[in-house]
């Protein structure tokens, strides 16, 4: 469970920093890189939650052991929900990325427009620190 709290605190923080990244006219390799961590805060989160769902202990060997050997002979048929959720996870999370890189700013506002896009990736830098997944990885590796 305590890992659960901390999933909602990552996915928190990453929102916020997209949220925070939204309206600054940063160049492409700057939202490449942003882009890039969302997307790895994004994938880790997915990987805890999916882990979690059918282990009830998020990342551990288990997960490691059929990811290595594989899931032949497994029957997916009873879980659209999870389907569902994954493909909204993403798709949230594409379109929050687009608003993110859509939004100019003023030229009245580009000083705190600097201090925001570094907020943002400090958000997200946070959001990768306190995801469940990172913690479960380093004990199992």
């Amino acid at each position: 469970m305590c890992g659960n709290i901390y999933l909602y605190l990552s996915v928190f923080f990453a929102v916020s920093g997209i949220l925070l990244f939204s309206g600054n006219n940063h160049g492409i390799i700057n939202r490449i890189i942003f882009a890039f961590l969302v997307i790895i805060e994004t994938v880790l989160g997915l990987f805890y939650g999916i882990s979690d769902y059918f282990t009830g202990n998020g990342i551990d060997e288990s997960v490691i052991y059929h990811i290595t050997f594989g899931l032949k002979g497994a029957d997916f048929s009873g879980f659209t929900r999870l389907y569902i959720l994954i493909s909204a996870v993403c798709v949230f999370t594409f379109i929050l990325l687009l608003y993110a890189f859509s939004r100019k700013t003023t030229e009245k506002n580009r000083k705190k427009a600097v201090y925001f896009g570094w907020a943002a990736y400090l958000t997200v830098i946070a959001a990768l620190a306190i995801n469940p997944a990172i913690r479960d990885l380093s004990e199992i590796f």
